[in-house]
C-alpha cells in the first residue's frame, strides 16, 4: 500500500508540472581549460596567463581551481553553477 501511495504521489507531482521546476538547472558548458570566458571580458593574453597560473597552482598544491565567466545567470541562483 505504501508503494502505491508513493507511486500515485509521484504521478500527481509529475503531471502537475512542478517536477520540471524542481529538476530544472542551467546547462553548464563543458570546461576544457582552467579558465573559460564566455563574455569576452578577458583578452586572449590574459586568459592564457590565467590558465597557466591556474595550472601551476594545481601542480604545486594538488588543488584545482577553475573559472567560468558567463554573461548572465538566467535567474538561476549562483549555486546552480557550482560543480
Amino acid at each position: 500500500m505504501k508503494f502505491l501511495f508513493t507511486f500515485v504521489t509521484f504521478i500527481i507531482i509529475f503531471k502537475s508540472g512542478s517536477a520540471g521546476l524542481i529538476f530544472a538547472q542551467p546547462e553548464i558548458p563543458v570546461l576544457k581549460k582552467y579558465a573559460t570566458d564566455l563574455t569576452s571580458t578577458l583578452s586572449s593574453n590574459e586568459l592564457n596567463t590565467l590558465n597557466r597560473r591556474l595550472e601551476s597552482y594545481e601542480d604545486t598544491t594538488s588543488n584545482q581551481l577553475v573559472m567560468l565567466m558567463i554573461p548572465t545567470l538566467n535567474d538561476y541562483p549562483i549555486e546552480y553553477y557550482a560543480i
